[in-house]
């Protein structure tokens, strides 16, 4: 089997039907492609509109468990996977029409370990068509994980913006972290920093879209408390990757090894930024801040500051990392927030 699509579900009734209508209207043969759904313990209807699927859809294959989290799931099913390449799928966004199969062969023709893309932001539901024709993709660079991330400093932490060679996968050993932190940035990180061939296409294939009952666009505290300790674990996990980075020079590039620290910095001002956010108390900042510096990632001592940002948020990034100035900007969310 050449592609396995992985898509772990949670409560997406609303979204899982324009998801997997995506992925049946590809350039695939259906001998040659699977869809693996794995419902994380929902609570609404969304297996039953996946069954249903599968009445006509055979290449959909459906597998539940109870609750364990996005990151465990996708590990689950990485197991199960039958395909050369593994694509990872969220169950609220979806694919343009007719890509797949035209990544999928280019990546075996010339036995990459990823090929990547990229993403539209959008809340339109029929972004359906691609923005290219494929007719340079044959005139790629082909390149290591590490000349990448050093070469594109702002590039996406998420997993559905590139395409993986499952044995590259088995043969490094790579899978989502335990911790039920948010394992996208450690799992993108990993893969890049360990591949030997690499393709960059930029072509926008994988369509994000904008929920308003995303945990990251909610005002409910106890959602936001949740993102909080979600990615506080996440931290943690990106602390064990720099040391395995300096114990088993897992990259021999330090301008990567330079990256990934600074990627770290970020990840941890944009957790204090939506700690801010979510005022979840004195008590509790002044927790979460301590624990950060028992793990060496407070203050901040470096970081990117992306080129897109407007100078409101590279002064508030600035703040923040400061260690004088953060209390007192603490403070301040509290008032104006």
């Amino acid at each position: 089997m050449l592609l396995s699509i992985l898509i772990p579900m949670y409560n997406a009734e609303h979204f899982i039907e324009r998801c997997l209508n995506s992925l049946l209207h590809q350039d695939l043969n259906i001998n040659t492609y699977e869809i693996i759904v794995m419902d994380d313990g929902s609570r609404d209807g969304s297996s039953a509109l996946v069954s249903k699927f599968i009445i006509d859809n055979p290449q959909i294959k459906l597998f539940s468990e109870k609750n364990c989290g996005a990151d465990a799931t996708r590990n689950k099913m990485l197991k199960i996977a039958q395909g050369d390449f593994i694509y990872f799928v969220d169950a609220d966004d979806y694919v343009c029409h007719n890509v797949l199969g035209k990544l999928v062969a280019y990546a075996q023709n010339k036995d990459l370990d990823l090929l990547a893309f990229k993403a539209l932001v959008t809340n339109n539901s029929n972004e359906l068509v691609a923005d290219d024709d494929f007719s340079a993709l044959h005139n790629s660079e082909v390149m290591t994980g590490a000349q990448f991330l050093v070469n594109n400093p702002e590039h996406r932490t998420e997993i559905w913006w590139y395409i993986i060679n499952a044995k590259f996968l088995k043969n490094n050993n790579i899978v989502f972290e335990k911790s039920k932190g948010n394992g996208d940035t450690i799992f993108t990180l990993k893969v890049f920093l360990n591949a030997k061939k690499i393709v960059y296409y930029p072509i926008t294939v994988y369509r994000y879209f904008l929920s308003p009952d995303s945990i990251m666009r909610s005002r409910d505290k106890e959602k936001k408390l949740k993102l909080i300790e979600s990615l506080f674990l996440m931290l943690t996990d990106f602390t064990k990757l720099v040391h395995d980075i300096e114990d088993k020079a897992i990259s021999s590039s330090s301008l990567a090894f330079d990256h990934v620290k600074k990627r770290q910095g970020n990840s941890v001002l944009f957790f204090i930024h939506q700690l801010l956010m979510a005022k979840p108390g004195t008590k509790i900042f002044t927790d979460y801040i301590r624990k950060l510096k028992k793990l060496d990632m407070y203050p901040v001592e470096t970081y990117l500051i992306p080129e897109k940002n407007g100078l409101k948020e590279r002064l508030l990034y600035q703040i923040i990392a400061n260690k004088y100035l953060l209390f007192p900007t603490s403070i301040l969310y509290k008032i104006i927030k």
